[in-house]
Order: C-alpha cells, then structure tokens, then sequence
C-alpha cells in the first residue's frame, strides 16, 4: 500500500522551485505539499487521489495548477488565489455552480477545465460558469468567444444547479 507522501519533500532544500510535478503520487491534500515553497508557479498533480484543496493558499506565486483525474469536490479553498490563472480540474468531484462561483474570486484565472466534471453535464453549463468568470478566456479548452452546439442540453437529465 503507498503512504502519502513517503519522501521527503525538497521544499526547504529548493525555496526556488518554480515548478513541481508529482502526477500520480499519493497526495489526498494539497496541504500535505506544506508551505516552504513559497515560489512555485507551476504544480501539477494529476492522478493523485487529492480530495481537497485545503492549503493551495500557501503558494503566493501559483499560477498554474494541475489536478486532472482526482476527486476534488470543494473549490472553496481556491477563494483569494488572486496569482492563478489556469486551473484544470478536468475529471474531478465538482457538482455545482456554487462551488464554481468561488473561482470570481481568482482574479487572474483564464483558463479553466471542468469537463468530466458532474457540474458540466448540467443544463446551461457553459453560459452560466462564462457569466460568474467573466474573466476567462477559455473553459474547457474551448475560447470564450466560439459557440458551443448543444450547449444548453442537459446530457444526465438532472437539470439546474
């Protein structure tokens, strides 16, 4: 059975660091990564099994995070990432608008992935996160500006928010 983080992190040993990638680790929260690198702008942890965003807050110079492929559910801990400017959340645990609204707060946020996500099969998706993230520029790697066919079709029958 793999143990989270079963290494010792270099954070303390690499202050520097401006990109990590530790896709498929064993990493349930991004608090687990703790607070010593302080420079990263780049962190990728796709296929990790993280559950919770909880300290994303101690990286000031985020501006890209990865985290395809998890069970993310909670956006809340994204409020403040004033840095971030892409977020994939491809393939996660995100089932509401609620939790997407959280992302306005991402001032710099451009670019956003949700596909695969329970909330982009919902009626109306992709106008409803275009109209809370009047910033983007992207969703789902489709540009704000191009029309999507069908996109206010409820794909799971499960309608609104």
């Amino acid at each position: 059975r793999a143990h989270p983080l079963a290494f010792p992190l270099p954070g303390t040993r690499l202050p520097n660091l401006g990109e990590l990638k530790l896709n498929n680790s064993v990493i349930p929260s991004v608090r687990d990564l703790g607070t010593t690198f302080s420079r990263l702008t780049v962190l990728w942890l796709s296929r990790c099994g993280v559950m919770e965003l909880d300290g994303v807050s101690a990286f000031p110079c985020l501006r890209e995070l990865y985290l395809s492929f998890n069970d993310v559910s909670d956006l809340s801990a994204c409020m403040g990432c004033e840095t971030l400017e892409v977020l994939d959340l491809e393939g996660n645990s995100v089932a509401d608008f609620e939790q997407v609204s959280w992302l306005a707060s991402c001032l710099h946020l451009s670019s956003l992935t949700l596909e695969g996500n329970p909330v982009s099969t919902k009626k109306g998706y992709r106008k409803r996160v275009l109209e809370a993230l009047d910033g983007l520029a992207a969703l789902d790697d489709i540009d704000r500006s191009e029309t999507v066919e069908d996109e206010d079709v409820d794909t799971m029958g499960g309608g609104g928010a």
